[in-house]
């Protein structure tokens, strides 16, 4: 940040104080995230819209954070309008290339999942499962975990669980603690005395991860 303070840049300054949100959305402080995104975007006249768009859904995350759904829906139709047309995984496009619509569907999914809405994160973040790009592995796995989460939520149990089987082959795929605590925690939302299979699978494969 000070470097790019330093050097007069625009855009890294915007896209440093983006990242700082993204950072601080685990500390559950909506009022310190929606403030950083919308510091990021205090000069939206010479932003790339895609950059614009990554910056928005931010801000949508902390407004799902606070429980303001007409604000968090009002912030996710902005980075609809701005969203990126396509990315070919390699950030050619520059910063914020990566928010494409299937990237903001998983967004999206989270937010209403946040704001105690599965049966509007689940088709979202159904399309976000199908359409990321296959080099987006990571992303694939948080969207399989708000997937199972919201299908929990919504007491769909058996497709909960195999959502949740899903996510954690990812995560044990790619090493990441991140996927796997957000599995974990879908995993716990679904009925202890389910009789699904896949549920008591998904229960034996997590005893049977170590942490990452």
């Amino acid at each position: 940040m000070e470097w790019a303070i330093e050097a007069d840049d625009t855009l890294m300054v915007a896209w440093s104080l983006y990242r700082r949100s993204c950072q601080v959305t685990a500390d559950g402080d909506p009022a310190q995230v929606i403030g950083l995104a919308n510091a990021a975007r205090r000069d939206s006249a010479i932003l790339p819209a895609p950059m614009l768009a990554a910056i928005f859904q931010q801000e949508a995350q902390g407004h799902a954070l606070d429980g303001a759904t007409a604000a968090c829906e009002d912030a996710l139709g902005f980075a609809r309008g701005n969203a990126a047309s396509g990315d070919s995984g390699d950030a050619s496009g520059g910063h914020g290339s990566f928010c494409t619509d299937a990237y903001l569907d998983m967004q999206g999914g989270r937010c209403w999942l946040l704001l105690g809405q599965p049966a509007k994160a689940l088709p979202l973040l159904s399309a976000a499962v199908d359409t990321l790009p296959a080099v987006y592995r990571r992303d694939r796995g948080v969207a399989l975990s708000g997937l199972a989460a919201a299908f929990a939520a919504n007491g769909e149990a058996e497709q909960g669980a195999r959502a949740a089987l899903d996510a954690l082959d990812v995560a044990r795929s790619t090493g990441s603690a991140r996927i796997l605590a957000m599995t974990r925690s879908a995993a716990a939302t679904l009925p202890r005395r389910s009789q699904a299979p896949a549920v008591a699978e998904l229960r034996e494969a997590l005893a049977a991860t170590p942490a990452v």
